[in-house]
């Protein structure tokens, strides 16, 4: 049996890439948005891999801070799973 590869939200690469701890990210958003939008949980749950049926999808809010913070690099539509993006397509 193969298994399949875990796939997660864009952010969640931006996010290891920079060694940042959930509690971190959180901070930083809400630095980037300049009032709390966040905590490390909305973090933690932001970035689950697709699939998990605990992950959850960022309010319009905490997505604009999070493009904020990224330089853009990460997008709202980041946070919906690829295979669903390719279905609407």
């Amino acid at each position: 049996m193969r298994l399949q590869p875990v796939t997660r939200p864009k952010f969640a690469q931006w996010r290891y890439d920079r060694n940042l701890t959930l509690r971190a990210a959180a901070e930083r958003i809400n630095a980037a948005a300049g009032e709390p939008v966040c905590t490390y949980e909305a973090v933690r749950r932001i970035c689950l891999p697709f699939g998990d049926e605990r992950r959850s999808i960022p309010s319009e809010k905490l997505a604009a801070a999070i493009e904020v913070l990224t330089c853009g690099a990460v997008k709202a539509r980041d946070f919906t799973d690829p295979q669903l993006r390719a279905c609407a397509a």
